[in-house]
Order: structure tokens, then sequence, then C-alpha cells
């Protein structure tokens, strides 16, 4: 009876009310989408690339680098950082996770740059260029590449904001990280912003003088021809360096302001402005699988053939395929195979 009474007291009104379980931070589906997009175009056209023999050349091991960095940002970086943030909020993963997004921002657009060299030097010189960039020297570049884009995310861990192990580090001295970021900044947006408005202006320089330079019989169709190719060339020059321009000028200009007020104390206001920022630039690594296909011919033609082909095997026509793909060899042999 008393251990009935008891019982009654401690279920009763004197009981205390239960204490509420913290709820994890909502997973952003925004965020989430954008890191899956990213792992699927860049794994997409990895997988394609390393599967069709036709496409195993410099040019596209190249580009296969630069997809795996674009896949591991998408997977390993945006999903853990930005989507489920109570994977970050562990102490070492907080410290390491976003400077992981750094290095791999840094070696993306590292990639950008090689790939432009590429194509300017395959057309500036393109017999000496194609005895000197050897398997085993592209190699080495890429290998120097992601080694000097670990090295640069990995400055502050070793210096003015070491892993702690036990508590998250965020920020570390004001006066460090912005000469970092600022160093960081010029490496992830202008180095590659002025690399492209350089090489993809002198391809377009030749093109154009290339065609005015030329006289073109009366009723030749290489004059359609060469002013077609004229026309893709400022295209692709203008999309390349617009979308570039476009997706990091917000993010650069958010985060050059975010510090300039972090250094005032008024950041918070500021938060959901740099926040906005980061979709349009962390898309970037999500669209340029697309734009290699749109603008590298050898790929674009293999990717034709393979719709034309799926497609073919289930209507069940094969002959217009055959044809269709022996006219894709055939122009990818044309001055634009270089655009």
């Amino acid at each position: 009876m008393n251990m009935s009474n008891g019982s009654s007291g401690v279920n009763g009104s004197t009981s205390s009310p239960p204490i509420p379980v913290p709820s994890p931070p909502p997973i952003h589906i925004q965020w989430l989408v954008i890191g899956i997009i990213t792992g699927i175009t860049n794994a997409s056209l990895l997988l394609f690339i390393i599967f069709n023999r036709k496409l195993h050349s410099i040019t596209n091991f190249i580009l296969c680098s630069k997809l795996v960095i674009g896949f591991c940002f998408g997977i390993i970086y945006v999903i853990p950082r930005q989507a489920i943030p109570f994977i970050s909020s562990v102490a070492i993963l907080c410290d390491f996770i976003p400077q992981l997004g750094t290095g791999l921002m840094i070696n993306l657009n590292l990639h950008v740059c090689l790939i432009s060299f590429h194509r300017y030097f395959l057309i500036i010189n393109p017999f000496r260029y194609k005895e000197r960039a050897t398997s085993r020297n592209v190699v080495i570049v890429l290998t120097s590449t992601w080694l000097l884009s670990i090295f640069i995310a990995a400055i502050p861990l070793f210096t003015f904001r070491p892993i702690h192990g036990i508590q998250c580090i965020t920020l570390g001295d004001i006066n460090a990280e912005t000469v970092y970021l600022s160093s960081v900044f010029i490496i992830l947006f202008l180095v590659p912003l002025v690399v492209l408005v350089a090489t993809y202006g002198k391809i377009l320089v030749i093109v154009l003088t290339l065609h005015k330079n030329h006289v073109y019989p009366a009723g030749d169709k290489s004059a359609n021809i060469s002013i077609k190719t004229n026309r893709k060339a400022l295209i692709q020059a203008a999309v390349m360096i617009g979308i570039f321009f476009c997706l990091f000028v917000p993010f650069v200009v958010g985060v050059i302001i975010f510090f300039f007020a972090l250094r005032a104390g008024k950041v918070g206001p500021l938060v959901p402005v740099l926040t906005a920022t980061q979709y349009p630039a962390f898309c970037y690594p999500a669209l340029s699988p697309i734009l290699n296909i749109l603008f590298m011919s050898d790929i674009r033609v293999e990717v034709v053939n393979f719709v034309r082909a799926s497609y073919s095997n289930i209507s069940g026509d094969n002959n217009s395929y055959t044809y269709e793909s022996s006219q894709a060899q055939r122009r990818r042999k044309t001055l634009t195979s270089n655009f």
C-alpha cells in the first residue's frame, strides 16, 4: 500500500516536467539539392569519358581530374557542411571541412586555368605543344596543382587557426584571417578570371584574324563555315567568361564586405546576404560539366552519338544513327574541333 502511494506520488502532480530533448538542426534542402546535382553531373561525365576510349586524350585527362574535384566538392563538402550542419558540428570536422571546401574550390579554379592554357597552346603552337604535353608532364602538373591546393587550404590549420579537437574554432586572429582570405580570393577568383579573359580573348583574336586575312572565292562554302566558327568562338568566350564572372562576383564581394564588417563588429545583418551569395558560386561546379559538354566538340559529338544510339535501340531505327555517326566523325576533324 505504501509502495502504491509512493508510486502515485511520483507520477502525480508533484513530479517535475520532462526535459525537452533538443532537435538536431534541420537539413537544408536547397544545399542538399546543389550537392547531389554537383555529384551527379561530375560523376556522369567522368564515367562517360572513362568508358569511352575515343575520349581518352590529354585534354580529357585534365578534365577528368577537374571532374573528380567537382564530385568531391558536392558530396564531401557541400552536403556535410551546408546541407546537414550537425555533421560538421563535431569539433574536428568543424575545423577540417571548411578548409576542405577552400582547397577543393581553389583546385577547381586552378584546373579551369590549366584547361584554358591547354587550349591556348594547342592553337598557338600545336606541334611543339603536343611534343611537350606528354602524359608524364601532365601528371606532374596535375599533381603539383593538387598539392598546391592542399597546402594553401592547410595553412590556417597549422598557424593561426589550429585544430582544437574539443571545440570548434571558426575564426582565429582577425588580421591573419583577413590576409589569408584576401590571398585565397585572389587565387580563387582574380587569377582564373584573368586567365580566362587572356586565353579566350587571344583565341578569339586569332580566329578572327585568320578569317579576315583569308580570301574566299565567290560562292565558296568555306566562308560560311568560317563565319560559323567565328561565331562559335565568340559565343564560347562570352559564355565561359560571363558565367564564371556572374557566379563568383557576388560571393567575392560579399566575403570582402563581411570581413570589413567583422572588423567593425557589425556582422549580424550580413550573414543572410553572404549565405545568399554562396548559392551561385557553389553552383559553378555543378554547371561546369554541362559547359564542357556544350563547348568541347569531341565530348559533345560522343554524347550526341550516345543519345542517338540509345534512341535508335529503343525505336529500332539503326540506319539513321549509323549515318549521323559517320557525319559526326567527319565534323570532328574540322577547324571547330578546337572550340
